[in-house]
């Protein structure tokens, strides 16, 4: 007898099941696409506890009849295509026949359907991937399916999920998604008895944008779109101030289906000419409409990822459609002038900006290699004889060291201070308080990641009170000095909506994203005491050579170096 056998049933559907369903948003994501390509108008989800113990996806949609509810729980049955022709031109959201099976293979559920023109609705109830009934039954017209004890027979699974609010925070992202990409639907969204969001039907884009991301954020968006040949794209795109450090902010639709593209991504980026600083990526609202026959949806059961036949084509629109946006709010910029560097008679002589710096950069002048050991200084300098601390376009810290000079980035070293001590807990956790609360209205993302991050908010100075879509601050940490009448809140929580939390690296994510955005920024003009206190602080820490994100807090320049630029040496 061989060893390789045919698995049962049960065994490969759960290991398939593994590939569609990570977690609750998974179920509501298949779900929720399910009522789209039903033509549904209106869709409401309710979740417990953030899709933990349950979940209901309702609509409006065409239903179906008793055949079709009983099939649609085996694999790879589908309504979406017919033959392999049909493979190459996909237009609905679910066309693999997955969904419904591997939803029942790992939980508890029911299907209640109607079609609009039929008396009585059909009842299928499954349980462990065994249907156990199939009834007649009274039902609205169009489909409800009810989800519960997701992952009851994989414990390990169910043991891996997250806290009910960072469960809801990622059904809510796929949901936004969602309901972008179908602004004539109507959405609700309803957790543990109370409304998320809702949004009504034949909504205007811009509208459900402000609604669903950042009503702020409507005021910096710059319409963009572009034709080439068969590709036509088109949306709104965020100035280059409001760049994030994830791409949480870029939200991309092909033929109105919801992806992730690297392709795009990069080509977002590059439209933008150089704005947008490494580590930083820009927010929009990108859709592309191009011939079916030019994407393949058919990548990975999570149908998130596409291949584009025409790479270089998709590239180039994406790129121009942005690119003339952009140009229209900032104009192409001036080549670098030239200037004359002052020096002895006879030896004038006309230097360009970038040559000199493309030159101290090759010849590793002021590379990261040449920062100087904790152990060199442990301190800043109190010699009587020694020159008085420089601030150099408020914000960098010169100052003289025995064998040279010293600079300092100063967002870059008050980032290193506050990261170790919210790392360590070292952090106070009294804030100062306002003279006047301030009310901030969030978006459901903004809110969602609100109450997951909100012990760790609170541990560092926040103190807030939560309202149905607005929180009161009445307290900010110390070192906030200006909360940008409301926007510094809203901000922060785009940045932390990728953190999940619960562990130490959660921890450290959290820190550094704090430190950057309460640290003294780039432009803000200090005292000699204070950048004396900064730098004496900066030495007492761990690690003074790099920030949170690993960029340099200083470099050294040695006396050495300096006689050999000046032709000393």
């Amino acid at each position: 007898m061989g060893n390789i056998i045919l698995l049962p049933e049960e065994i490969a559907n759960r290991i398939a099941a593994g590939e569609v369903i990570e977690r609750p948003a998974s179920v509501v994501k298949e779900l929720v696409e399910n009522s789209i390509d039903a033509l549904a108008k209106t869709i409401e989800i309710e979740l417990k506890s953030g899709g933990r113990d349950f979940i209901r996806v309702s609509d409006d949609g065409v239903g179906m009849d008793r055949e079709d509810a009983v099939l649609a729980f085996k694999r790879h049955s589908t309504s979406k295509i017919r033959t392999m022709e049909d493979l190459y031109n996909i237009r609905t959201l679910g066309f693999r026949g997955e969904a419904l099976p591997s939803i029942a293979s790992v939980s508890h559920i029911q299907l209640i359907t109607r079609k609009h023109e039929a008396n009585l609705g059909t009842k299928v109830v499954v349980q462990n991937g065994e249907i156990i009934e199939i009834s007649d039954t009274g039902a609205s017209a169009g489909t409800t399916v009810i989800v519960s004890q997701i992952f009851f027979n994989l414990p390990v699974r169910r043991k891996f999920l997250k806290s009910p609010q960072t469960e809801l925070q990622h059904c809510v992202k796929i949901l936004t998604r969602l309901a972008l990409s179908a602004p004539g639907i109507s959405f609700r969204l309803v957790n543990d008895g109370h409304e998320i969001f809702f949004l009504p039907q034949e909504q205007e884009l811009l509208e459900r944008i402000g609604l669903l991301l950042s009503r702020d954020l409507l005021g910096m968006l710059i319409s963009c779109q572009y034709t080439s040949q068969e590709i036509r794209v088109w949306g709104y795109i965020a100035r280059a101030d409001n760049a994030l450090r994830n791409r949480d902010g870029e939200f991309i639709f092909v033929n109105g289906r919801p992806i992730e593209s690297k392709v795009v991504s990069s080509a977002m980026k590059k439209g933008y000419g150089g704005l947008i600083p490494q580590g930083r990526y820009p927010q929009g609202v990108i859709f592309l409409e191009m011939p079916g026959e030019l994407v393949d949806v058919n990548v990975h059961p999570s149908k998130l990822e596409v291949r584009f036949k025409r790479e270089e084509l998709v590239f180039s629109a994406v790129m121009h459609a942005v690119s003339r946006a952009i140009s229209q709010v900032f104009p192409t910029p001036k080549e670098p002038e030239k200037y004359r560097v002052a020096s002895p008679p006879g030896f004038e002589r006309a230097v360009d900006d970038e040559l000199i710096w493309s030159k101290a950069k090759q010849e590793n002048l002021f590379s990261v290699e040449r920062i100087i050991k904790p152990s060199e200084i442990t301190q800043v300098p109190q010699e009587q004889n020694s020159p008085r601390l420089v601030q150099l376009h408020n914000s960098y810290i010169m100052l003289e060291v025995s064998d040279g000079l010293l600079i300092v980035d100063q967002h870059a070293a008050h980032e290193r201070i506050l990261f170790e001590q919210i790392l360590n807990g070292s952090a106070s956790g009294i804030g100062k308080r306002l003279l006047f609360p301030l009310s901030v209205k969030l978006s459901p993302m903004e809110m969602s990641t609100l109450k997951v991050h909100e012990m760790r908010l609170r541990s560092v100075g926040f103190n807030f009170v939560i309202g149905d879509d607005r929180v009161t601050i009445e307290s900010v940490p110390p070192y906030v000095r200006n909360l940008e009448r409301g926007k510094f809140l809203p901000r922060l929580l785009q940045e932390l909506a990728t953190i999940e939390g619960e562990n130490s690296e959660g921890n450290r994510e959290f820190s550094a994203e704090m430190a950057c955005k309460m640290a003294i920024k780039a432009g803000e003009s200090l005292s000699e005491e204070e950048m004396s206190f900064l730098l004496d602080s900066l030495f007492r820490s761990e690690n003074p050579n790099t920030c949170p994100h690993g960029r340099p807090t200083f470099i050294k320049i040695t006396l050495d170096e300096l006689e050999t630029r000046f032709g000393r040496k």
